[in-house]
């Protein structure tokens, strides 16, 4: 029995299909998904045992890193006074 493509009931159009056109140059492109639901990304670069307490409270308490980040930084910035 031979491998690869072949053998894959969804080679042809399925398997490999066009995708939207590039916008030209100085058209707006799409807004991203975040955009959309208000959320902003964000990156930050955290030591490695701060990460490590994160990483496990959040396995701990069966909660999504992110979540305990921003419910943290919101008591923070309310503590603060914003």
């Amino acid at each position: 029995m031979a491998k690869g493509l072949g053998n894959n009931p969804l080679a042809g159009d399925e398997l490999i299909r066009s995708t939207e056109p590039m916008p030209a140059r100085g058209q707006a492109q799409k807004a991203p998904s975040l955009a959309t639901s208000g959320a902003v990304a964000k990156s930050i670069q955290i030591d490695s045992l701060l990460n490590e307490r994160l990483r496990k409270y959040s396995f701990d308490n069966r909660r999504k890193e992110v979540q305990v980040i921003r419910d943290a930084l919101h008591k923070y910035l309310a503590e603060m006074g914003y």
